[in-house]
């Protein structure tokens, strides 16, 4: 995940990510979408928030995106 809490070592195990990036989750909705453009990402799951609305837009941009529910990756194939 996106997080400045991510510098601990803790936050990825506590969130079940394998990989976090240490980075300001604070932006806004242009910042977020540029964000993802630039990382080049295949497939995004959104977590917090509008996640609904958010993959829906990633999806209209030709962006794999859906929201992650519960944390868990179990209901993707």
């Amino acid at each position: 995940g996106f997080s400045g809490w991510a510098q601990s070592k803790k936050f990825s195990f506590g969130r079940r990510a394998d990989y976090s990036i240490t980075m300001s989750d604070h932006c806004d909705f242009n910042e977020l979408v540029d964000m993802v453009v630039q990382s080049g990402a295949e497939q995004v799951y959104t977590i917090h928030g509008f996640v609904d609305e958010f993959a829906a837009h990633l999806n209209k941009m030709g962006i794999n995106a859906q929201p992650l529910v519960k944390n868990s990756l179990d209901n993707f194939t």
